[in-house]
């Protein structure tokens, strides 16, 4: 009898025992997140371009007798990226000089630019929605233009980040600019909206 009741026993054990299915899986869940920023240089990639000139000089910005006279410049900037919609803004400032001016019916000491793109450039097509340029005395030299996603002008799509520089004849008196140092900027800001 006693081995009767080890059997039993011993048959109850087996049927109480947890069933083990063919395969198992657990996941965890990994969550991260990526905030909205605008930089300049370090190319996707390990992209190399060469950096913009951070100064454009004309040598020169009046002929012989002294009147403006100036060809388109191209200029180049370097890489601008933005990894989210953000907002441009480009500022263009005339070039001036400290200079004083005696006789303001003839002789000017600042010169109007205006910046733009030539037939060849996308940068400024794309970015500001087909505005084509910005003059700086023109809504105080500021174009502003959303972008609905991210973007970068040193590569793929946005790969020549050149613009051109344009000194108008005939937007201030006579254009014959007094001696001295001439000055501007253009500067294009990127922002994350």
């Amino acid at each position: 009898m006693k081995i009767a009741l080890a059997a039993l026993t011993a048959a109850s054990l087996l049927t109480a025992a947890p069933a083990f299915a063919d395969g198992a899986s657990t996941n965890v869940t990994i969550n991260g997140s990526v905030p909205g920023l605008c930089g300049t240089g370090h190319q996707s990639g390990n992209g190399t371009r060469a950096a913009g000139s951070d100064v454009v000089t004309i040598a020169n910005l009046v002929d012989a007798n002294g009147f403006l006279s100036v060809a388109d410049r191209d200029i180049e900037f370097d890489n601008l990226w933005c990894n989210t919609p953000s907002t441009l803004t480009m500022t263009v400032t005339p070039l001036a000089t400290q200079s004083p001016v005696s006789d303001p019916t003839s002789f000017v000491n600042h010169l109007d630019m205006i910046v733009g793109n030539d037939a060849g450039a996308k940068v400024l097509q794309t970015y500001f929605g087909g505005a084509t340029s910005v003059s700086s005395a023109v809504n105080g030299g500021v174009l502003t233009y959303s972008i609905l996603g991210a973007f970068e002008t040193g590569t793929g799509q946005y790969s020549k980040a050149s613009l051109k520089i344009t000194l108008p004849q005939g937007t201030v008196g006579n254009d014959r600019p007094v001696a001295g140092d001439y000055t501007g900027t253009v500067t294009i800001t990127a922002v994350p909206n």
